[in-house]
């Protein structure tokens, strides 16, 4: 709950990067770039340059499969940044205002700098995510020049989990 609840209160704070075209998103392609203001009001972009891991969820069951990807990720490749974008188009407005003190009262600051929030571009991200189970997480791994290496959408499993392994091995 609390990873779905810090997306909605950066709604307000915007995401800039272009919906028109957007097809599902599939290993060999490449991220779409993405400039946000992070939750703790820097920037967020993707790609980055580094091998990166990006969660990208659209309820409240994603919220809770991106905090536990994060946990994992973050005790076996302590190196490896991952980011979270948070789709809530259909969230009202009034209540990612009330929302936000909150979370950044709850949320850590070195996830507050990899965590945005998308209210705008929410069909391109369900579009970019087509096939996978969206009421989960989908999980994209990014080499350093961007390109998906690796696609998981659910809870942490351990076959996921090697999946993401496998992906972040790669060059």
């Amino acid at each position: 709950m609390q990873r779905w609840v810090h997306g909605i209160a950066a709604g307000a704070l915007g995401i800039t990067m272009s919906a028109a075209g957007a097809q599902a998103l599939h290993v060999g392609d490449t991220f779409p770039a993405v400039t946000a203001k992070a939750l703790n009001g820097g920037m967020l972009r993707l790609p980055d340059g580094h091998a990166t891991v990006v969660m990208v969820g659209f309820t409240q069951a994603s919220g809770n499969d991106s905090a536990a990807w994060n946990a994992r990720l973050a005790k076996d490749f302590p190196a490896v940044e991952a980011d979270d974008l948070i789709v809530l188009d259909a969230v009202p407005g009034l209540m990612r205002g009330m929302i936000t003190a909150a979370v950044r009262h709850g949320m850590a600051p070195v996830r507050q700098a990899h965590s945005a929030v998308i209210v705008k571009d929410g069909p391109a991200w369900r579009a970019r995510a087509q096939g996978a189970d969206l009421s989960h997480a989908v999980v994209f791994v990014l080499d350093a020049s961007g390109q998906v290496n690796g696609i998981v959408s659910g809870p942490v499993t351990e076959a996921g989990y090697a999946q993401i392994r496998n992906a972040l091995a790669r060059p």
